[in-house]
């Protein structure tokens, strides 16, 4: 007989975080409703991550659409995005996603580690936005960080197939 794995789905759509109290907030959340199942494994959906683009920008948060999302985000941001876009010549939301990038990585990890350690399960920490730690080739990828029951990163995917929302067009990132 194979060992079993119990396995908990979280399912939820794309949400912008103006806060990183609002974020850990809502994982933990989410995180307490997939352990009353008791899961050794605990699967966030793709883009999890991402809302933390609007940390800081509150009308992000309840913006119409994800174009004007990005535009709030932007225009809060501007002093970090200018130097990006103007240096580097990148799209308004790859600038934007490279600007952020720093916290958004400080804020997506720290709230899955501590939450994985804390629950003690393997967690699936769906997908976010970023370029590669220590790379400075300006590229952002739509990258998924699989977390162990300690806390620890145990491994990171970037996705290959990428839909036309997140290509040159769109949001402007690449396929891993």
């Amino acid at each position: 007989m194979r060992p079993q794995i119990r396995i908990a789905a979280v399912q939820s759509g794309l949400r912008f975080f103006s806060n990183e109290k609002q974020f850990r907030r809502q994982i933990a959340l989410d995180c307490e409703r997939a352990m009353a199942h008791a899961p050794d494994l605990i699967v966030f959906p793709e883009d999890v991550g991402t809302g933390l683009a609007a940390l800081g920008t509150g009308f992000a948060c309840r913006a119409g659409s994800l174009q004007q999302a990005m535009i709030a985000i932007a225009l809060r941001n501007l002093r970090a995005i200018l130097p990006v876009l103007i240096r580097r010549q990148h799209s308004l939301p790859r600038a934007l996603l490279l600007a952020m990038a720093e916290r958004m990585r400080e804020v997506y990890i720290s709230t899955f580690s501590e939450l994985a350690a804390e629950h003690q399960v393997h967690m699936a920490a769906g997908t976010t936005l970023l370029p590669h730690v220590n790379e400075d080739s300006g590229r952002v990828y739509n990258t998924f960080f699989l977390f162990g029951p300690s806390g620890s990163v145990i491994a990171t995917a970037d996705k290959v197939n990428l839909i036309d929302l997140e290509a040159d067009k769109g949001l402007d990132i690449c396929a891993g």
